[in-house]
């Protein structure tokens, strides 16, 4: 048990770490432009059932600031969008290269830091407990 709670509380603490940088990226990326998906690639799961398949799915996107054409990609996202679909993209006006797709990254930072704790306090719980036994 002691291990299982080593685990989360280290999990915990990665995600604690990464929701600052998460808010620094949405604070900095203030401008929204329209992109279109150029490029779609499709992954099947590899926890996907016999009959029933799963994908996960990665997309380029091209977008365009000031007459310059850049390029950004998605993470990996369980629902399937076409090439030519339209998305939000959200860019540093001063580096418009620095750019993340909406619907794919989170406004808030709420979420990360919020689960961050609980598994902070879960794994510290667990591993008390697993090394008092």
């Amino acid at each position: 048990m002691a291990i299982v709670g080593f685990i989360l509380f280290v999990l915990g603490l990665i995600m604690l770490i990464y929701a600052p940088i998460h808010a620094r990226q949405n604070k900095r990326r203030t401008e929204t432009v329209t992109g279109t998906i150029t490029f779609v690639k499709e992954v099947l799961q590899k926890n996907s059932s016999i009959g029933h398949p799963m994908y996960d799915y990665f997309f380029t996107v091209d977008y365009i600031v000031d007459g310059i054409t850049h390029t950004t990609h998605s993470p990996r996202w369980s629902t399937r969008m076409n090439v030519g679909d339209e998305v939000t993209v959200c860019y540093n006006p001063n580096k418009a290269d620095d750019s993340h797709i909406k619907e794919f990254h989170g406004d808030s930072s709420k979420p990360i830091l919020i689960v961050a704790l609980i598994l902070l306090a879960l794994g510290l719980l667990l591993f008390v407990i697993g090394v008092i036994k």
